[in-house]
């Protein structure tokens, strides 16, 4: 699943069909979920390091500003960070489950699942639009950017039929505390271990 395939001559666009808005809505929800689906058998696999397909930061709904604040050196990195987390919780609040994520295989992840980011070529292919927000990532992410009120995100959530996920919860409340945060980088590097303190003199550059 390419934004161009090979064996097709025609650019990646939109199918121009008349159809009702209702008709057109569900149509263009059924190429999500194929898409989404094909993105979640193509690669499946625990020996790579979470990241964007170009490298760099992970592009994430979940992370502050969408943005991922340390490059993750593994994804055990990551499910610390995300468990560090969970201590900005209010102590008032419910405790949340940890979450666990070393045990999901990586796959392709649309992070942000607009319409306008999956279509179909002039040869029938679906295909994918927007590759900055495309990366290998644990499967609960790529179930919890289908986690949405969004109504065409629902309607593509229904149709996937994915099962639920223990983590989806705590990941909500987690994303709700980073957002807030002022500083989502809570004293961790990149193996989300507790980073060294700088010294009053090493900061100033005495």
């Amino acid at each position: 699943m390419t934004p161009h395939s090979p064996s097709c001559s025609q650019s990646p666009t939109r199918l121009q069909l008349e159809m009702t808005d209702i008709e057109l809505a569900a149509f263009e929800a059924h190429i999500v979920a194929i898409c989404a689906d094909h993105m979640q058998s193509y690669w499946r696999d625990k020996g790579y390091r979470a990241c964007p397909i170009g490298g760099g930061l992970i592009r994430h709904r979940f992370f502050k500003d969408h943005t991922a604040p340390l490059a993750f050196s593994s994804v055990a990195a990551l499910e610390r960070y995300m468990n560090k987390g969970r201590k900005l919780l209010s102590k008032l609040a419910t405790p949340a489950d940890p979450i666990v994520i070393t045990d999901d295989p990586l796959i392709f992840t649309q992070s942000d699942m607009h319409v306008s980011n999956f279509g179909v070529d002039e040869c029938g292919n679906t295909v994918l639009m927007d590759f900055g927000l495309i990366g290998r990532l644990p499967l609960s992410f790529a179930k919890y950017t289908i986690q949405s009120s969004d109504d065409f995100i629902s309607r593509v959530a229904d149709l996937l039929h994915w099962p639920e996920n223990s983590n989806i919860d705590s990941m909500a409340r987690v994303s709700h505390c980073l957002w807030m945060t002022a500083n989502p980088q809570p004293g961790l590097n990149n193996d989300g271990l507790p980073a060294p303190k700088r010294s009053k003199r090493e900061g100033t550059g005495v």
